[in-house]
């Protein structure tokens, strides 16, 4: 599979060179895997970054969930089972590798046809100097954001755990942990 992404400014090519070094970092079963990247320019001054990595034939846990709610049909225990160990011990050997997440969602763990997990999107992982260290930017995907991103405190991997609880919680409910219409209604059932 190849993820193209255009560069827009030196913004732009510094955090996709900083995804890419941490896709390099991380080899394990239960990622994706990185292969290469090149880059191309445009007429238009505008070039494009290209990263190739390990094509993923089963889609994402997110159209699992999808699929399911849809035909009204939970997904069995055992398979929860399967899918929510994978992951953490993906989770634990990207935190050993001293690498923040940022952004664990279902639209991010692929699974291979024969329900191989793979975590994959690099794009806003963080390495840390060391595994206590903490980040302090706020991203994410909403509704998988830890507490402490959305009070603008500082935060590590165990960020990355409230995600994980948020995913298993869907995958046993087939509904996010917190519904909401807006920010302000995510907040209040997050928090309150």
């Amino acid at each position: 599979a190849i993820k193209e992404i255009s560069i827009e400014s030196n913004d732009v090519l510094k955090h996709t060179e900083l995804e890419i070094d941490n896709m390099k970092r991380l080899n394990h079963p239960f990622i994706v895997r990185y292969h290469s990247s090149f880059q191309s320019r445009s007429h238009s001054s505008n070039s494009k970054l290209y990263i190739v990595m390990e094509y993923i034939d089963g889609g994402d846990l997110a159209s699992l969930i999808k699929s399911k709610k849809k035909h009204g049909r939970r997904i069995p225990e055992d398979t929860i089972l399967k899918i929510f160990i994978q992951i953490v011990v993906a989770i634990q050997y990207i935190h050993s590798q001293k690498v923040v997440h940022r952004d664990l969602k279902p639209q991010n763990i692929f699974m291979t046809k024969l329900d191989v997990v793979k975590i994959g999107d690099f794009g806003v992982s963080k390495q840390l100097n060391q595994t206590n260290s903490l980040c302090e930017t706020k991203v994410g995907t909403p509704y998988y954001l830890s507490p402490e991103i959305w009070n603008n405190e500082p935060y590590g991997s165990k960020s990355d755990i409230w995600s994980l609880g948020c995913i298993l919680q869907e995958l046993c409910t087939l509904s996010k942990p917190f519904e909401a219409t807006n920010i302000n209604q995510l907040l209040v059932a997050i928090f309150f």
